[in-house]
């Protein structure tokens, strides 16, 4: 009877692992995706929630100025004005979420968003009390501004302007950064119609004056929870357009940097930029490795720096002035002024803006604008995001300062926001994404394991046949039973 029980036995385990192996192996895609979207969901209580709370310091933010050398050549148009890099200035930037809140009848997240911004001295090669000479902003963007007055205003501001300011201005780089001058300019800006709201116009200059710890806005975006793709933003400041630019270039879209969607594919991306009050496309063109972890690289290209010559419909982001390629407005939500972006060093643009100024070298491997994300889950895993802020300038004919002025894009400093995935996340990522692997692997192990100890069984029943109750014959297929061959051939009958 013992061996009955374990022949049966035998029988019974190597079909349990062959159907939980077969069952593993078919619905691992299944699981997996229940495990992933378990696992990549924004709502209050899960493990993402927690970490993008708090997440831990990995961001830095790095400025490099380009020092103007030769500021009393600048009317003379057989020399090229001048400029040398100064940098990194390298600051860690730590996001801050205020105000979150849940929406759970349509699976959301709002939350108001900060970023801080402190000095890293012992990774920038220069102090904040680097002096550095550039051209004097305020006093280009007055010249820039009066063209849209009449003459008496015209003549006031050009008075105003020399006998206050020269074409170039020497501080601090504190001062020029988030500290701030004191600059009677600025006096002049609220008393005059320049377009600004004198509650827009600073107490003091500086390029990221009042900025650090500042509000970026509200975002509203998905929480990956039903229907709604993690991290697509669907509102900005409670809207999903804004006025500052034409037709579809007013849309609200994009992801908001914090998460993409899972199952990205191989086309153009959008983040959306606060800054710009714009989406930003960035380009996929391959395939790139962050510790391990294989992801898909977006880099920017036309979508961003074309101004409608080679993608229709995108010179709706020049307003009433596109550039040639490579160069696009920074403040059309904020005043319109004469400042304008490009990669650093007009690196991709076209080669007449570095023409103009001495000291532009172009480079890819410094000065390329990308992200890779790993397109399963939409996990950011490395981000170069560089760009540089010019100075338009001109001849303005009314404005004595800028008489005669070249006309040239004016390297003022650029940025570069980094991160890089921490090698313990990227080890728990790799975890995740290889647990489909695993559940296929282990469902085939099962699959055949069972399936040998099926084959032995069988084997060794035939070995030793003689041995065999009649009784075994109903833990056996009817094929497989020697006691049936017997009965077959010599006629017998069963007890």
């Amino acid at each position: 009877m013992k061996v009955k029980k374990d022949k049966c036995g035998c029988t019974a385990i190597s079909i349990f692992f062959i159907i939980l192996g077969a069952t593993l192996a078919i619905s691992s895609i299944k699981i997996y995706d229940i495990i992933l979207r378990k696992i990549l969901d924004l709502t209050p209580g899960g493990l993402l929630y927690k970490e993008w709370m708090k997440p831990a310091p990995s961001m830095t933010f790095d400025i490099y100025f380009f020092n103007w050398t030769n500021p009393q050549d600048f009317y003379n148009k057989s020399v090229k004005p001048s400029v040398t890099e100064i940098g990194p200035f390298r600051f860690d930037m730590i996001p801050e979420r205020t105000n979150v809140t849940f929406n759970a009848a349509n699976d959301t997240i709002t939350y108001g968003l900060r970023r801080w911004y402190k000095f890293n001295e012992a990774e920038s090669p220069y102090g904040l009390d680097t002096n550095v000479t550039i051209l004097n902003q305020l006093s280009a963007a007055a010249a820039y501004k009066s063209q849209e007055m009449n003459f008496l205003m015209k003549a006031s501001v050009s008075m105003s302007i020399n006998s206050m300011t020269d074409i170039h201005m020497t501080r601090k780089v504190r001062e020029l950064l988030f500290e701030g001058s004191q600059e009677t300019m600025l006096d002049i800006f609220r008393q005059l119609p320049f377009g600004v709201s004198k509650d827009d116009i600073p107490e003091r200059f500086g390029f990221f004056f009042g900025k650090n710890g500042s509000s970026d806005g509200t975002f509203n975006i998905g929480t990956g929870h039903g229907t709604k793709q993690l991290g697509m933003l669907f509102n900005w400041n409670e809207k999903n357009h804004t006025n500052f630019y034409g037709n579809s270039c007013n849309t609200v879209e994009g992801a908001a940097v914090d998460f993409f969607t899972d199952n990205i594919e191989k086309q153009t991306i959008f983040i959306y930029n606060p800054e710009l009050c714009r989406r930003f496309p960035l380009d996929f063109v391959g395939k790139s490795t962050v510790h391990g972890i294989e992801g898909y690289r977006f880099e920017v290209g036309d979508s961003l720096l074309d101004n409608g010559t080679i993608i229709p419909g995108n010179e709706c982001f020049c307003a009433d002035q596109c550039m040639r390629y490579g160069v696009f407005p920074a403040t059309l939500c904020k005043g319109h002024a004469n400042n304008f972006l490009s990669l650093p060093h007009f690196h991709k643009a076209d080669p007449f803006y570095a023409s103009l100024v001495e000291g532009m070298k172009p480079d890819a491997k410094k000065h390329n604008f990308y992200l890779v994300v790993e397109p399963t889950t939409g996990i950011l895993l490395k981000m170069k995001a560089r760009l540089q802020m010019t100075i338009y300038v001109t001849d303005f004919p009314s404005i004595s300062m800028f008489r005669e002025a070249p006309t040239l894009l004016f390297p003022i400093m650029r940025f570069e926001n980094s991160f890089k995935i921490p090698e313990v996340g990227a080890f728990s990522l790799g975890i995740l994404l290889s647990l489909k692997g695993v559940m296929i692997c282990v469902g085939s192990v099962l699959v055949l394991l069972g399936t040998l100890i099926y084959l032995i069984f069988v084997f060794e029943l035939g070995r030793k046949k003689h041995l065999i109750h009649e009784d075994d014959r109903y833990c056996l297929p009817e094929e497989m039973n020697p006691l049936n061959q017997k009965h077959e051939k010599g006629g017998s009958k069963k007890l």
